[in-house]
């Protein structure tokens, strides 16, 4: 424990993910051997491309395409594009699928998406207990499987979360243009707040 202590504040938020990430996919590969599931022999790959992630799938290896006048698969449209042209780009590496793709790009933005959320629980809170419960209950929040799977919800969340924390700093330190101390005991008072909530931060 008192290794984990040591850690920066965001660091222990992802931790708490990844391990409720890692949860849910033991979860799923336990559940897809019964019922439903093992009855139309599924996988954790099925799993993981199912829903919007056969969507995802194909704008990734085909592009916005489909039959002309079929209005179907018109739907391919409304789906984001940022999500599958990452997974395409990383396609391109030699060894990488499109599934594989997806597994990085929706991994890699979940856990941005949880370093951020805990900065930004710092930012507004000031307290790590407060910021680390808030990354859980988001990580266990209902429909939160997408954020395991094929579904472009973990990047728009990183995103979104990394634009509030750079909207908050800015915020603070325009803030802090307009408090800056008169005086040489103000500005050490001031100094002493910064660096006590840098270290929260590191």
């Amino acid at each position: 424990m008192p290794e984990f202590r040591r850690l920066p504040v965001p660091a222990l938020g992802t931790l708490i993910y990844a391990g409720i990430r890692l949860l849910n996919v033991a979860l799923v590969a336990v559940a897809i051997q019964h019922g439903f599931y093992a009855t139309r022999h599924r996988t954790l790959l099925h799993w993981f491309r199912s829903g919007d992630g056969g969507h995802y799938y194909a704008i990734a290896a085909h592009g916005y395409t489909y039959p002309a006048g079929d209005l179907a698969h018109a739907q391919v449209l409304s789906f984001f594009p940022g999500y599958p042209f990452l997974i395409d780009t990383l396609a391109w590496l030699p060894g990488i699928t499109i599934v594989i793709g997806g597994m990085i790009v929706t991994a890699a933005s979940g856990l941005a998406a949880a370093w951020g959320l805990t900065r930004l629980g710092l930012r507004l809170t000031g307290s790590p207990k407060m910021s680390l419960l808030l990354v859980a209950v988001w990580a266990v929040a209902p429909s939160s499987s997408v954020l395991s799977m094929m579904y472009a919800e973990s990047l728009f969340i990183a995103l979104a979360v990394w634009a509030l924390v750079a909207l908050t700093e800015q915020r603070d330190a325009h803030a802090a243009d307009r408090l800056r101390p008169k005086n040489a005991a103000d500005r050490e008072k001031l100094h002493g707040h910064e660096a006590a909530h840098q270290h929260l931060l590191q």
